[in-house]
């Protein structure tokens, strides 16, 4: 299994929800998008070489705190979650939309595909 998929399917043998999780899976989620290295030209001197970058340094801004009073209260009936391109974008928010039904945070899961979804 990939390295996300493997640590997914062994923390579902006793999940419940956690918002440290949730933070970790939406993180994936949003940076899913870095594995093609389509947020940076391709000579841009800053471009990471690796997955060791601070993540958090890197945001604008931060707001899954504001998560916390919409998790309060579980399950939540439906998630709707617009899914990113192909590939390891589509990955991540696979792997968030489990998290969030396996956890029990979420009765259902809407997955929102695009009509044509491209691999860079």
């Amino acid at each position: 299994l990939p390295p996300l998929a493997e640590i997914l399917n062994n923390e579902s043998q006793s999940r419940t929800f956690k918002q440290a999780d949730l933070r970790h899976w939406l993180s994936n989620s949003l940076w899913g998008n870095q594995a093609d290295l389509s947020l940076w030209l391709a000579d841009e001197a800053d471009q990471p070489a690796n997955q060791d970058i601070d993540r958090d340094a890197q945001l604008m801004a931060d707001d899954s705190s504001d998560l916390a009073p919409i998790f309060a209260s579980l399950p939540i009936s439906r998630i709707d979650i617009i899914l990113d391109n192909a590939g390891i974008e589509l990955t991540g928010d696979l792997l968030l939309a489990d998290y969030l039904f396996q956890s029990g945070a979420a009765e259902s899961i809407v997955l929102h595909a695009k009509a044509h979804p491209t691999f860079v």
